[in-house]
């Protein structure tokens, strides 16, 4: 496992909230309320991988952790859920990602469990919150769950990728966009609708969610490489003919450039707001969208430095013939 590449991090760390257990206590008897994790095997996995613990890092000051670590680790759930093995029968997970789906616009009655812990995440989420934004996440949701059946389609019917549209895939899945407007929600504050699009803050988020790919594809290297699954680093060593050394240098430098260029391009937060002559109120929302994109950067960074999820356990588990690491159907 890759850990010892020296990764640039400009960014301040961010000290972790206190009661941290008992809310990942009341975070794992909501998974097993909703049948998420129905046996002491996939209760005993999912505390190892302490998953949900992202949210911790990502989003230190939420004002509602409980319900940051319920989509972090419902995220998390879903992805080794998609992480189809390679030939599996096709079916099940677009039946699940259409109902997820439709679940944003109607509501129905869930017929799974990732279907019915979703359906109270995205009830909780809704709350409080304006219609513009709960379209936006609809929104945002759907890129994840495309995003993720495009990587559990590619991976059963065994297509290879190239660098960019490998690249172009995880942007949707990796669900940058996804935390940073739970961030509002938790956060108790809304950036206006007609502010959320502008190009300065699209691109800190570009910067965000490209750095977390780069970092998260080096991390991940040994888990991926275990199943056969796409990733940078392999990508790159097939298309630029370089070793892997060469290979990790090149996500490494790519991943200082993203993480730099945030750190700078956010300290212009108040000149943006100037530019635009916005509201005092506004002028806040904002602040507080370009520090949670600070600090989901930094904490996310933290985290993979840190979690089992990528580390020799989960790698020893993990082939090209098995369902993810915390998939239901997990052994």
């Amino acid at each position: 496992m890759p850990r010892n590449i020296p990764l640039a991090m400009p960014l301040p760390h961010q000290p972790l909230p206190s009661g941290l257990e008992q809310v990942r206590e009341a975070h794992v008897e909501w998974l097993h309320r909703h049948g998420l994790l129905p046996t002491e095997q996939s209760t005993e996995r999912y505390l190892r991988s302490a998953v949900a613990d992202i949210a911790a890092y990502g989003d230190p000051n939420s004002e509602d952790l409980r319900l940051s670590f319920h989509v972090c680790g419902w995220l998390f759930l879903y992805d080794d859920f998609m992480d189809a093995p390679t030939g599996s029968v096709p079916g099940h997970a677009e039946t699940v990602t259409a109902e997820l789906t439709s679940m944003l616009y109607r509501t129905s009655t869930p017929s799974t469990p990732l279907t019915s812990a979703f359906a109270d995440l995205w009830r909780r989420l809704c709350t409080g919150m304006s219609e513009s934004w709960r379209l936006r996440m609809a929104w945002t949701w759907q890129e994840v769950y495309a995003g993720m059946l495009a990587e559990t389609v590619n991976r059963r019917l065994d297509v290879t990728l190239s660098y960019h549209e490998h690249l172009r895939v995880r942007d949707m899945s990796i669900g940058t966009t996804l935390v940073a407007a739970a961030a509002e929600r938790t956060g108790g504050y809304e950036v206006p609708a007609g502010i959320w699009p502008a190009a300065y803050l699209s691109t800190l988020r570009h910067h965000v969610t490209r750095h977390m790919i780069l970092t998260n594809d080096i991390f991940s290297l040994e888990k991926e490489s275990a199943r056969a699954d796409a990733n940078l680093v392999s990508l790159a060593m097939r298309e630029r003919h370089q070793t892997r050394e060469q290979a990790l240098q090149s996500l490494k430098e790519a991943a200082d450039r993203h993480i730099q260029q945030l750190h700078t391009r956010s300290a212009a937060v108040n000149d943006f707001c100037d530019r635009l002559h916005l509201p005092q109120s506004t002028r806040q929302a904002v602040t507080r969208h370009v520090e949670a994109l600070r600090t989901w950067a930094r904490g996310a960074y933290d985290w993979q430095c840190t979690t089992a999820r990528y580390g020799p356990e989960e790698a020893a588990c993990s082939a090209p013939d098995q369902p993810g690491y915390l998939s239901p159907s997990q052994p």
